[in-house]
């Protein structure tokens, strides 16, 4: 290769360089920054059983609204584990109690209210069965109230019901199936958040 060609070559991709994001930069940090996260607000340990308060920041986005005021039904998912030590060092890890929420969303372009409903179920690790799960359903045409009924979750109690819970080292586990997103603008994917924090006395 000739020289100056070499030279040319260089001086274009460096002035073409600075037009392109780079992984781990200030576009990167801020899009860790403004997607959802979810927000433990209480995590308690009384008379054997946890109580849990959480939210999920950041989920309703221009397009997720979109979709929701367009009629299609609209489902998250939260699963919330109660978490002990390790009985052993390579183990999986112990998970003491398990309750699921699954929320939905369905508006009516008609009448301008949205038509919600969640379920709770509580899911023992070791067992196949639990106790039935409990229903809810709720109309109402304020959006503010559609959010805070899809996104969060006020004492969501986890126990089990053979015996007390109890122990030093508890912590909360958290994860969030909100949406679903996109590999390659193509190929869709669960979009998940998961956090994991202690529990008080």
């Amino acid at each position: 290769m000739r020289p100056r060609r070499s030279a040319g070559i260089l001086c274009l991709c460096a002035a073409t360089a600075g037009l392109w994001p780079v992984a781990g930069g200030d576009a990167a940090k801020k899009t860790a920054q403004d997607g959802p996260r979810i927000e433990i607000q209480r995590a308690v340990l009384e008379d054997g059983r946890a109580g849990v308060d959480f939210r999920v920041e950041g989920v309703f986005t221009e397009e997720t609204l979109e979709w929701i005021h367009s009629g299609t039904p609209v489902k998250f998912r939260h699963r919330i584990e109660l978490i002990g030590p390790r009985r052993f060092w390579l183990s999986r890890r112990n998970v003491l109690a398990r309750s699921v929420i699954e929320t939905r969303v369905a508006y009516d372009a008609l009448t301008a209210r949205y038509e919600l409903s969640r379920v709770t179920t509580l899911k023992k690790p070791q067992r196949k069965s639990g106790p039935p799960p409990y229903v809810e359903a709720f109309v109402t045409d304020d959006p503010d109230e559609m959010r805070r009924w899809m996104v969060e979750g006020q004492r969501v109690v986890l126990y089990d019901p053979k015996r007390e819970l109890n122990g030093d080292a508890l912590w909360i586990s958290i994860e969030s199936s909100i949406g679903r997103d996109y590999v390659l603008w193509v190929f869709p994917k669960r979009q998940t958040v998961s956090i994991i924090g202690p529990v008080s006395r």
